[in-house]
């Protein structure tokens, strides 16, 4: 009777879901699934700023929340940063 399985995107959870639940949706919980995201963002953003020169890598060091923070949130003079 399990219609859905919710977990943190930890490898055995999806092997027991596909073991033991094979026709079950599998639904990974919001908070892992923004983790993953921000860190992937990070990776992106740490990656260009070495190629970039000193004084927009510092900048860049600085932008970490502006590029994290919801465009809908963010003030006028942000969003074109």
């Amino acid at each position: 009777n399990v219609k859905f399985f919710v977990y943190d995107m930890w490898r055995p959870y999806t092997k027991l879901a596909q073991t033991f639940f094979p026709n079950v949706k599998s639904i990974v919980d919001k908070y892992h699934f923004i983790r993953k995201v921000t860190w992937a963002i990070e990776n992106v953003r740490k990656r260009l700023q070495r190629s970039m020169l000193v004084f927009r890598r510092k900048y860049y060091k600085r932008s970490r929340k502006l590029i994290l923070t919801r465009y809908i949130k963010l003030k006028d003079e942000n969003k074109q940063t």
